[in-house]
């Protein structure tokens, strides 16, 4: 997937408030962005791991970090791994190398890595939910300040929206005006609740589906053990 640096927004967001300063409204789009992708969960990514011991890094595009696990597969298995939580497991079975038996569960101590349990060597691979990294980070690599091009392709006008609601209430600033703050969320807003319902479809329309997937929880891999 190709990215495009996010400046490239900026257009949309200064012909409404031209008096905006650029550092500004970059940081906003930023952060629209976030909201967009975690509500929307648009920004699929799929990530493969070399299991060889517990635990593992998660990677990810340098512009981006996990938002959610939609499904984990290990090689040879033909069912994904159930997502359980952490404290389901004892010390000693989180801490056991890795052996023969094939994994049945993915949970997670910290954000952005996964442990399998029975741990055992082999290729884990990851469907994710990504969104950008929330703040800026001044090591000189613009690469971190970069968004995939379907955001501009697809959804760069009202991304531009999300940036203006929230820079244009902030507190005595030249440019705040609340009014036209609460006009351009509503519009936000609007986008992503279409996407949630007939934009998830997709481009190929898929029918939509009755059964929710269990990986899709807010700030954890699992909302508990299933035996």
């Amino acid at each position: 997937m190709a990215d495009v640096d996010i400046r490239d927004f900026l257009p949309l967001v200064r012909q409404h408030a031209p008096s905006l300063p650029v550092p500004i409204a970059i940081e906003h789009l930023r952060q629209a962005a976030v909201t967009f992708c975690i509500e929307t969960r648009c920004w699929r990514h799929t990530a493969t791991i070399n299991v060889t011991a517990n635990p593992s890094a998660i990677p990810t595009p340098i512009n981006a970090v996990v938002h959610e696990i939609e499904v984990a597969e290990f090689e040879g298995l033909t069912s994904p791994l159930t997502p359980a939580s952490y404290r389901d497991f004892t010390a000693e079975e989180l801490a056991e190398p890795a052996g023969d038996t094939p994994p049945y569960y993915i949970t997670q101590e910290h954000p952005d890595e996964a442990i399998i349990l029975p741990c055992k060597a082999g290729v884990l691979t990851l469907r994710l939910f990504l969104k950008p990294r929330a703040a800026p980070i001044f090591d000189g690599n613009p690469l971190r300040n970069m968004l995939p091009d379907f955001m501009l392709n697809h959804h760069a006008q009202y991304l531009a929206m999300g940036a203006l609601a929230s820079a244009l209430i902030l507190p005595d600033e030249a440019f705040t005006d609340a009014a036209r703050a609460q006009f351009f969320q509503a519009q936000f807003r609007a986008r992503m609740d279409a996407m949630n319902t007939d934009f998830r479809a997709g481009q190929q329309r898929r029918r939509p589906r009755t059964a929710r997937s269990p990986w899709l929880t807010t700030g954890t891999v699992g909302r508990g053990r299933v035996r």
